[in-house]
């Protein structure tokens, strides 16, 4: 995969996010909601992976 082509996939995610689009999770901080990915915060963080897929 070329630098070009990652950063699209992230940007295109990022548009995705901004306008809640495919957004399968919620996450509130001091009351703000950001709409996120549950793929992508699992991609990125060990502990976002263990929560989303321990039953």
């Amino acid at each position: 995969m070329t630098n070009s082509h990652a950063k699209s996939i992230l940007n295109a995610m990022n548009a995705l996010r901004k306008s809640n689009t495919l957004c399968d999770i919620t996450l509130r901080v001091e009351g703000t909601d950001f709409p996120a990915h549950r793929i992508v915060l699992a991609a990125c963080s060990d502990y976002f992976c263990a929560m989303f897929t321990s039953e």
